[in-house]
């Protein structure tokens, strides 16, 4: 059984999420400063609160869906094959799963993973789509 802490995912995204919010507010400094001292126009500062603004929410989103899963323990349990890609995300492993329509769905998780198909359990998220844990055998 392959054990993945949710809460270490969300530690981890808290962690980025810090430092992209240093860059940003370090960034929007230099453009209202470039700003004052007449280097670029003065509605540049608008377009880079815009940036801001978007980016963070992006962030807070992705952020609140995780702490959720973990606050209400909203988990999905799925049985049947998925496979694992090996591809990152923000440093997360993707996994995928079919549904009864033969979709894909593209779960995250952290940790090391031997590309293949497997056949198993996946638990995992309903809002963030970061497993919780899974375990399985190769497909043949």
């Amino acid at each position: 059984m392959a054990e993945v802490s949710i809460e270490n995912v969300f530690i981890r995204r808290l962690i980025e999420s810090a430092v992209i919010a240093v860059i940003l507010i370090a960034l929007f400094v230099l453009i209202l400063w470039a700003v004052k001292k007449g280097f670029f126009p003065k509605w540049t500062w608008i377009i880079g609160l815009i940036v801001f603004t978007v980016v963070s929410s992006i962030i807070i989103v992705g952020l609140v869906k995780i702490k959720s899963d973990i606050n209400n323990e909203d988990y999905i349990t799925y049985q049947g094959y998925y496979e694992e890609r090996g591809g990152s995300q923000g440093g997360l492993k993707t996994v995928v799963i079919f549904d009864d329509n033969g979709d894909e769905i593209k779960l995250f998780r952290n940790g090391m993973g031997i590309t293949g198909k497997y056949y198993g359990q996946v638990v995992y998220g309903r809002r963030s789509e970061v497993i919780v844990e899974y375990h399985g055998v190769p497909a043949e």
